[in-house]
């Protein structure tokens, strides 16, 4: 990759990080705020206090109130639930736009994200209104959308009990609705500090970034989180911990039509040396499955739709997984001995050179290459991912398309095999989930 397309690092005296990308031909800018506090950070009992945190703080700060900031949103965004990324995922939280926008406006939202997240203000009133809306958005975007109840029931298979992937992000909402506002204050106090917030800044040289920064955050004190005990990150899984024994679930829902099946297996972190291997397997798996189940079938009731298979990795778990959805339940049980036998074949067999080019040309060209030169909210996403989950120099990152060139090269196919033998030969977690 050319050095000018490269993200380029920073970092203020006080901790905050930044990262930025020049574009010359542009007068739009991207500028996105994210602290490293996540669902992974939940204390146990307060599942769903990070996001509920997100929707607090953004309703106004002390230079902010709250009318000024929705007409702000409502102007330069087009309303809260449209070009934003004020988003919790189970590393980070994010604040800013969610594409490019008109100069004078994305420096007027970065203003005001900057004094969200440094001089939030807290009300006991904010927080009832928003404790009721995260109920909502949960049923709306999570409980009631069948695929992501599914996955979390995955989730909840795959993890041990004390790890906190394996709980949804939005939170369990007996938690959440016991929140108080004295956890809001002690998770910002804890976490919303310098030395654990980043931005990411598209378009401006990276010197005007620098100084677009330390103007917002320059003065911002640094405090020591640490202090603040009950909420320290719990202890995560150390590397890859295959499952002991094959883990079943099955859930009835209502108003559903089809039979779904969602499997899962572990996989090592983020920062895994195995992770461009994992994302062209799961690229390949996908293709094989697709033809599986969908071309192959000319029954009325049978076969499939979509085929995905995915790779998930944060710098606390690593997940691979495939789901398929049918009308017919016999169907059901012959996918998902396909996906068995085709983790046997991965396991057994080299990929031909054919299928490792196509995967591998893709990935390269598309998803790593074109996100930094045409994908402006392709690259915002890895950059958040690879800062949020141990990448801070962008190191890998910016590396990605080296390793993914190298499966192409000699040993290649045999390294995709030895990862398919490490990972999809032992045990998987299976959600089933059927029409009530």
């Amino acid at each position: 990759m050319h050095r000018n397309n490269m993200v380029k690092c920073g970092q203020l005296p006080n901790g905050v990080r930044f990262y930025s990308q020049y574009e010359s031909s542009s007068s739009l800018e991207l500028p996105v705020i994210v602290v490293n506090a996540g669902s992974l950070h939940d204390p146990h009992g307060k599942r769903g206090l990070a996001h509920l945190v997100e929707h607090v703080i953004t309703e106004e700060s002390k230079t902010f109130d709250s009318r000024r900031a929705g007409a702000l949103v409502a102007r330069a965004c087009g309303g809260p639930d449209d070009d934003i990324l004020i988003t919790t995922s189970w590393a980070a939280t994010t604040y800013g736009p969610s594409d490019m926008r008109r100069r004078a406006h994305a420096r007027e939202l970065f203003r005001m994200f900057s004094s969200m997240v440094r001089d939030p203000v807290i009300r006991h009133a904010t927080t009832l209104v928003e404790k009721a809306a995260v109920h909502q958005e949960h049923y709306l975007f999570g409980e009631d959308v069948i695929v992501d109840r599914i996955r979390d029931a995955l989730y909840e298979a795959t993890f041990p009990k004390t790890f906190l992937a394996r709980n949804p992000i939005d939170g369990y909402m007996e938690d959440v609705r016991q929140l108080k506002l004295s956890d809001i204050k002690s998770f910002v106090n804890r976490y919303y500090i310098p030395s654990n917030t980043f931005v990411v800044y598209f378009g401006p040289r990276h010197e005007e970034v620098k100084a677009l920064v330390a103007n917002e955050f320059g003065t911002w004190k640094k405090t020591d989180g640490k202090k603040w005990q009950k909420f320290r990150l719990p202890k995560m899984l150390g590397g890859f911990e295959p499952l002991k024994q094959p883990q079943e679930r099955e859930v009835t829902i209502a108003g559903m039509h089809q039979h779904h099946a969602m499997i899962g297996f572990p996989t090592e972190t983020y920062l895994s040396e195995d992770a461009e291997a994992l994302d062209v397997l799961a690229f390949l798996f996908s293709e094989r499955m697709y033809s599986e189940l969908r071309s192959k079938n000319k029954k009325w009731e049978a076969g499939a739709y979509r085929t995905p298979v995915e790779t998930e990795r944060t710098f606390g778990h690593g997940i691979f997984s495939f789901h398929f959805a049918t009308l017919d339940e016999r169907f059901l049980v012959k996918g998902i001995e396909t996906f068995r036998e085709q983790c046997q074949l991965l396991c057994t067999e080299l990929l031909s050179p054919e299928e490792v080019e196509i995967a591998v040309g893709f990935l390269y060209d598309y998803l790593f290459k074109d996100s930094f030169t045409r994908w402006t909210e392709g690259l915002l996403e890895s950059v958040i991912q690879a800062a949020a989950n141990g990448d801070t120099h962008l190191e890998r990152l910016h590396s990605r398309g080296e390793r993914l060139q190298k499966l192409l090269k000699r040993n290649g196919r045999q390294k995709l095999r030895e990862v398919a033998q490490k990972y999809l030969s032992g045990n998987s977690a299976t959600v089933i989930a059927k029409p009530s």
